[in-house]
């Protein structure tokens, strides 16, 4: 398997991602990779024509362009897709959600430029959908440096993720879309400043990626069954993780000794919707639509107290979630592989100049 320049795995090359693009972009370098698809840095070819285009002012016009891999494991196949490593649900999720969207809940989701699907693709190309950089990383990284310091997550920042993903469910529900494949890794913490709904108070923003297994919401429960998914597979570890409510790693500060009744009622709310061991997937979801969530849902007590209590953070829980931000981003792939620089732009073009001539 090929490399990039950096030393990273590619089953797509640069010569596969122009012609899967069909030259309308400049591969940068690889941004990451799943089972089924690959992001790349790259700047369109036309903002790369103009007159006045400098790798100085081509750095604030970089996208993010995702590449289906035709030769990878299928892992999603929904009834608007007709090929396993197909994008066309993605793209039909990304264009409504560019189209209903307004204010702030359009920095939740990925912001999509143009496609390509798989219906429309030739025999040399690949479904590709080009979006604009989410200047962040995975939220799983967030997670991994809590638990290297033996730290709880501060109260305020799971709030504030609980809040902002519970909207975000909402807006989708409301307009008759589900995403079905809620984790983690399909979650990113973007720490572009603007892009923070409270500029100052260190909180992110957190976008919601990665529509490959979107569906139309179809049954009553669906939605519930979501924002279980999230409850369980979510929330409840960054609620409960490491939480011993009694004082944190000493240059971590007290945390657990801070929490009132509330935090209490939340978290064991929280608890009724974890998936015991073993339990079969249908036992589950028969499980979760009898529980009643109307405090955890917009507008619901819990979700209000959430919402209140987000933006109430003290110095030592304002510190520790610089210290989680900074951390995670040193592992994440913004710090490994950097963002593109001058120089990595004007390479990029030279040799998208070099290969198409």
């Amino acid at each position: 398997m090929p490399l990039d320049s950096r030393g990273v795995p590619i089953p797509v090359s640069r010569p596969d991602f122009i012609l899967s693009t069909q030259g309308k972009y400049v591969p940068i370098f690889l941004a990451g990779q799943g089972s089924s698809a690959q992001v790349w840095y790259a700047i369109s070819r036309k903002d790369v024509a103009a007159s006045d285009a400098s790798p100085a002012k081509l750095i604030g016009h970089i996208c993010a362009v995702k590449v289906n891999i035709f030769n990878a494991i299928p892992v999603v196949l929904t009834k608007i897709n007709n090929h396993p490593n197909d994008n066309t649900a993605e793209v039909m999720a990304l264009s409504k959600i560019r189209d209903l969207a307004q204010g702030n809940m359009k920095k939740r989701f990925p912001q999509l430029l143009e496609a390509l699907t798989g219906g429309d693709c030739k025999p040399t190309n690949s479904p590709w959908l080009a979006m604009r950089v989410v200047h962040g990383f995975e939220l799983t990284h967030l997670l991994r440096f809590a638990n290297i310091l033996s730290c709880p997550v501060p109260e305020p920042l799971v709030y504030h993720l609980f809040v902002q993903l519970m909207e975000g469910l909402k807006f989708l529900h409301d307009n008759d879309m589900a995403k079905t494949d809620l984790q983690a890794a399909n979650i990113m913490v973007d720490i572009a400043l603007e892009n923070a709904e409270f500029p100052g108070l260190c909180l992110p923003n957190f976008v919601l990626i990665d529509f490959g297994g979107y569906c139309e919401k179809n049954g009553v429960h669906m939605p519930k069954i979501e924002r279980a998914n999230l409850y369980h597979r979510i929330m409840s570890a960054f609620a409960t993780n490491n939480h011993t409510c009694v004082n944190a790693v000493e240059k971590q500060v007290n945390i657990c000794k801070n929490h009132d009744e509330n935090w209490h009622i939340f978290v064991e709310m929280l608890k009724k919707y974890v998936r015991p061991d073993g339990l079969p997937w249908n036992t589950y979801i028969a499980m979760i639509t009898l529980l009643d969530d109307k405090d955890m849902r917009v507008g619901g007590k819990l979700f209000e107290m959430a919402k209140t209590k987000r933006i109430q953070i003290i110095p030592s829980d304002r510190k520790i979630i610089e210290i989680l931000v900074k951390d995670a981003v040193k592992d994440s792939p913004i710090k490994r592989n950097g963002f593109p620089s001058e120089e990595e732009v004007a390479k990029a073009i030279k040799d998208f100049r070099t290969y198409m001539s």
